[in-house]
């Protein structure tokens, strides 16, 4: 049955973006940014990170991400680079994410870095802080919000205040052409497919509200959301930082999620 005729069967039309946890204006205003794509951030430029670990070796393993984000003066969360592992052991990870932030001229001098400290992640941020001297902080997506006292968990106060940044017009992906002008610039190769990637994972991100205070925020079933974990937690390592105050990582039970 057509759109159409279904609406004239049943007087009832489709409403846009229904269990999206993004609307279809939100999806547009999230990739409009007026900003360029780097491989080095600039001296004197603030940024942040967030990283979604995934698990090394299995073959239905979801991949790791990293988010930079530069915060402007004027507090627009502008990401400007990414980078992606999949299948890649610890080790190997470690090595790559200490030379984008570590060292003593890191690709990107992050103030804060926020990952996920679930599962796998906590091994891995544990050697990235106490080896590596990264300023890395774990964020339990299950854990209580103890920073926002929101009632909510991290992950769903994480998801929250990124949507209430995005439609202050906050958080901005670059528009495709400027995305691609600069990797071509930067001799990135063809990276038209990573950038459709990042954003279709935002575009199927659903959301299911339920009794509770918690909504239900996941990639359908099959598909991937590292890039939204990855993105929500660059994104409150922004804000926290502009508060002075560092959401404090909660040790305990767990549960997946």
């Amino acid at each position: 049955m057509s759109i159409d005729d279904f609406k004239t069967q049943y007087m009832l039309h489709f409403i846009d973006g229904m269990g999206k946890f993004l609307s279809k204006s939100e999806h547009e205003s999230l990739r409009n940014g007026d900003h360029e794509w780097m491989i080095h951030g600039k001296m004197g430029e603030l940024y942040v990170a967030g990283i979604d670990f995934a698990g090394a070796s299995t073959e239905t393993t979801d991949f790791t991400h990293i988010s930079v984000v530069r915060v402007t003066p004027q507090g627009m969360k502008q990401k400007v680079f990414a980078a992606e592992f999949y299948g890649t052991e610890y080790n190997d990870q470690i090595r790559e994410i200490v030379g984008i932030f570590g060292g003593v001229n890191p690709r990107f001098k992050c103030a804060k870095i926020f990952a996920d400290y679930t599962g796998c992640g906590q091994p891995v941020v544990s050697v990235l802080k106490n080896t590596y001297g990264l300023p890395i902080h774990g964020i339990i997506f299950n854990a209580s919000d103890t920073f926002f006292n929101s009632g909510m968990n991290l992950k769903n106060s994480m998801y929250a205040q990124f949507k209430s940044e995005l439609n202050n017009d906050k958080f901005k992906y670059p528009t495709l052409d400027n995305f691609l002008n600069s990797t071509s610039i930067l001799g990135l190769g063809d990276m038209k497919g990573f950038y459709h990637k990042m954003l279709t994972e935002w575009a199927d991100l659903e959301m299911e509200v339920r009794l509770s205070i918690n909504k239900i925020i996941s990639a359908p079933r099959g598909l991937h959301d590292d890039v939204p974990s990855a993105d929500i937690l660059a994104n409150f390592a922004a804000v926290t930082g502009s508060r002075g105050k560092v959401a404090r990582p909660v040790l305990g039970r767990t549960r997946g999620y």
